[in-house]
């Protein structure tokens, strides 16, 4: 939340009842005022220094190639599933710290597949029902073609393996058994469209090989709740050698199995747990002759669980000549929520002895992968977490075993996934000069992404405290509020305790952290809204008085003082009804506020006093429509009236509310059409439009994220536009469009019109590989009639001086970017180096108002076969406006 707007003079301009982008996505590299045709972004910074960490990931997948380890995985440092590895030495040493993109699109519910020819790897992702591609990596980690070769058109799970001549992946269809062939120079071979054994549909699938033969393991159901494994022997050419399958286990029903040759015979593993059995869950295991003979009809017994909510997550098994090693992990949901337990490991010897290793020093987490060869030590590898798992947070580790006991050889794991720490910006806000930005970061793995850190940057774009600002708690939601002396960062995290009871630390503009411990705040259960008036800090949401009779927690109004003591409560509604109340917002113009909330996707809106009062009942600002979902409510102060942003299923709209008098008298501006939009219940990483705006120098400025098209584009760009409290609208033009999504922008401005734009986007560059924050800086515009010169004279609206370049790249020259300051000289931005490739750097920039392009047109904002004529303003307009500028200019000094 912003520091509050002061009060401004209405900005000159036509009456607009309805103004509808209805077609266009934001231009990238266009201005959108100032002096006409002056850029109006300083050039992109980054807020603080990166620090190498973890990157998420999961379903890693292993193969070895007599010299080192490939490790692949799903990742999702670009919040979509990307299949992304690393080379690990004989030693353990990762060889690729960022990693490297192996296919740019991996399916969020397949494992990959890893197998090596001696020398180079072949990976294999397949998607649910979807085309099934193979990829080569290279020897040095070179991936000469991320499309791959198509193997399949369609298919399920599946396993790769190499026979000593080529590579053999089997694979489930829709439904029966298939196999294709493929050379390791990536020449398809056989397709394997048709199936070898049909009439089957397996829930999962393996294979090994035995110098003689493949054999394919695989589980599928067997009627009444219960589960078979079998298996079944392909010759080298993919030959079915048994039509009917060969029986393992009649009663399984759990994870498995998987397959690997021991030296001698094959050894099959699985867990086992039959629906309605009394007995304790169990990992068995069975040897298997290359003459499909199984030795172990009844299994043998590695370990039981009595558990009742955990189970198997995934199993892996390697043979070396001397035996097999056979690694597991388990999890399971109850009351508290997920959990994971400890990863383990067992041998199993030649002649079918099962000995349990030690435990793993520091291994917890699931999705176990095993590799190794020969005499050599095998490598596992694990997606890693805490008890309380987050996907979003979960890289992947690593722990060499010992060949002949299955057990550690390694004091503690290492990681294998890795990048700069990743941040995702939250909050900003202004002490009237500088700004404040607020970031979660995944620098510390055990905080699974939820530590806050803050920097504080200047007007001129210098960022302060390049190293960040730690500050104490973990967040899964933060805004942050000026009070007139301190900003008051308030933070929830959820499941934290059994109240959820949000939490605030005060922080002195000069960086000093003044709560150690964070200060416990009167609002439990959900988020609660911010804002400062006249009286103090007021919240916005369920309190922490809970009614038991009815189940909810009331809805309340609660005024701190600036220690954090309460000094009002104010009930805004009563009933069981409070706890659909969804998204409160808050706005204050200073001795009175604007609460805003959404209740069965109706937006309702109540005016308070400076303390939190209502001053009257509360009334619709936008009705429900059938079948439209409401979502991201935000609310912001300007001028006389309060400007209301939410997205809904017909789009990105906008209205006004009124200090005083009836309500819902504002048109609805529509300023983005649902096309460009993601689904999604409310602002996250993920999806949302999450609209964001603050008031500066007469005009809104609004931002929010958008994409090119589709319900669900695959990258989500940052939009932003000016919108004068009389609905005419600027813009959109691009304030970010790097590749892949950025995070929601969030806007400051201080008492001078400077605003900061922040967000988060991913940097590509090798040395980075992650989310980063970012900002820039809009500057207050210069005085129309007296110019930037303190001496007076023309305005330069076309002057070099104020044109800050929208695509220059601060590390291409060694020299400090400019942003164009408030007197319109330029400004040195300075703040940590980050490497930033050319094409990852878009600022809203422009030529002059009605500039000649090539083909003699005036410039337009064009995309998408629709344009919008750039802003003009004549001469006389110019000099109605000069007045109130120095007007503006002496009141904020």
């Amino acid at each position: 939340m912003n520091h509050r707007s002061r009060v401004r003079p209405r900005a000159l301009g036509a009456a607009t009842s309805v103004l509808c982008l209805a077609a266009c996505p934001p231009s990238e590299g266009q201005a959108l005022r100032g002096a006409p045709g002056v850029s109006v972004f300083s050039a992109e910074f980054a807020l603080d220094e990166p620090v190498v960490a973890a990157a998420p990931g999961d379903a890693p997948a292993l193969g070895f190639s007599g010299d080192q380890c490939l490790a692949v995985w799903r990742d999702f440092r670009t919040l979509r599933p990307q299949l992304r590895g690393a080379r690990i030495g004989l030693d353990g040493e990762l060889l690729d710290p960022s990693g490297f993109l192996v296919r740019d699109v991996a399916d969020s519910y397949s494992v990959p597949s890893v197998a090596s020819d001696g020398v180079d790897f072949m990976v294999v992702m397949p998607s649910v029902d979807g085309p099934i591609h193979a990829t080569r990596v290279l020897a040095d980690g070179t991936v000469p073609d991320l499309d791959g070769v198509l193997l399949a058109t369609g298919g399920w799970l599946g396993a790769l393996e190499f026979d000593g001549t080529d590579f053999l992946y089997a694979w489930t269809g829709a439904p029966g058994l298939h196999v294709a062939r493929l050379s390791p120079s990536g020449q398809v071979l056989a397709t394997g469209e048709e199936p070898v054994l049909a009439d089957i549909s397996p829930s999962s699938l393996d294979i090994a090989f035995d110098w003689q033969h493949h054999l394919v393991v695989w589980q599928r159901e067997a009627g009444f709740g219960s589960r078979v494994v079998e298996a079944a022997r392909l010759g080298l050419d993919g030959t079915l050698l048994d039509p009917v399958p060969i029986t393992i286990d009649p009663f399984s029903g759990m994870a498995g199995p998987v397959v690997a040759f021991d030296g001698v015979q094959h050894v099959v593993v699985w867990g086992r747990n039959v629906e309605g059995d009394p007995e304790p869950d169990k990992l068995m295991a069975a040897r298997v002759t290359s003459a499909g003979v199984v030795l172990d009809p009844g299994g043998l017994l590695i370990a039981e669980y009595d558990g009742e909510f955990d189970g198997f997550s995934r199993i892996d098994v390697i043979g070396n000549g001397l035996g097999a090693t056979v690694a597991w992990s388990r999890d399971g949901s109850d009351d508290g929520g997920d959990f994971w337990l400890a990863v383990e490991t067992a041998r199993i010897g030649l002649d079918g002895a099962i000995t349990r290793s030690a435990p793993l020093p520091g291994a917890r987490g699931i999705d176990v992968a095993l590799a190794g060869h020969g005499s050599d030590d095998a490598l596992l590898a694990w997606s890693a977490g805490g008890s309380s798992p987050d996907e979003n947070f979960a890289p992947i580790f690593g722990l060499r075993l010992s060949s002949s006991s299955g057990a550690a050889i390694e004091p503690s794991p290492r990681r294998i996934s890795g990048h700069a720490n990743a941040q995702e910006v939250r909050a900003a806000a202004s002490d009237g000069d500088d700004f404040l930005v607020l970031w979660t970061d995944t620098r510390d793995l055990a905080s699974q992404g939820r530590d806050l850190f803050a920097t504080r940057v200047t007007p001129a774009g210098v960022v302060l405290d390049p190293a960040g600002i730690a500050l104490p708690g973990h967040v899964d939601d933060v805004d942050v509020v000026f009070d007139g002396q301190n900003y008051w960062i308030i933070g929830l995290q959820y499941f934290n305790d059994s109240d959820q009871q949000s939490r605030a630390v005060r922080l002195r503009p000069d960086g000093t952290i003044l709560d150690p411990k964070p200060l416990p705040l009167p609002m439990c259960e959900a988020f609660p809204a911010a804002a400062r008036g006249d009286a103090g800090v007021l919240l916005l949401g369920p309190s922490c008085e809970y009614d038991p009779q009815v189940g909810y927690h009331e809805f309340a109004a609660i005024l701190l003082d600036g220690a954090g003591a309460l000094s009002s409560v104010h009930w805004l509604s009563e009933g069981p009804d409070d706890s659909m109340i969804r998204e409160p917002a808050l706005a204050s113009h200073g001795d009175g506020f604007l609460a805003a909330w959404i209740f069965h996707d109706t937006i309702f809106g109540q005016r308070l006093g400076p303390t939190g009062a209502p001053l009257g009942p509360r009334f619709v600002v936008v009705p429900a429509s059938p079948g439209v979902a409401v979502s991201d409510l935000s609310l912001q102060f300007g001028a006389d009236e309060y400007l209301v942003l939410w997205q809904d299923t017909l789009g990105l709209h906008a209205t006004f509310v009124a200090l005083a008098g009836p309500a819902g008298a504002s048109p609805v501006l529509s300023l983005a059409p649902p096309e460009v939009l993601t689904d999604g219940w409310g602002c996250s990483r993920f999806a949302g439009a999450c609209p964001k705006a603050v008031f500066a120098d007469d005009r809104f400025l609004v931002t929010w994220r958008a994409g090119a098209g589709g319900s669900m584009p695959a990258s989500l760009d940052l939009a932003v536009a000016e919108l004068d409290p009389s609905g005419a609208l600027r813009g959109p033009v691009a304030l970010s469009a790097a590749p892949e999504s950025e995070g929601a922008a969030v806007l400051a401005v201080n008492d001078r019109g400077d605003v900061l734009a922040t967000y988060s986007r991913f940097v590509a560059d090798s040395a980075v590989s992650s989310r980063r924050a970012h900002a820039r800086i809009l500057a207050s515009p210069p005085d129309l009639a007296a110019g930037a010169s303190s001496s007076g004279g023309e305005a330069p609206s076309t002057s070099d001086e104020l044109t800050t370049s929208a695509t220059s790249d601060p590390t291409s020259s060694g020299e400090l970017p400019t942003t164009g300051g408030s007197d319109g000289t330029a400004v040195p931005t300075s703040g940590p180096s980050e490497p930033v490739p050319d094409d990852l750097e878009t600022t809203a920039a422009g030529a002059p108002s009605g500039a000649e392009t090539s083909a003699g047109e005036p410039q337009q904002f064009a995309s998408s076969g629709c344009s919008l004529r750039r802003d003009s303003r004549p001469p006389w307009l110019l000099a109605l406006l000069a007045p109130l500028a120095r007007r503006r200019r002496r009141a904020s000094t």
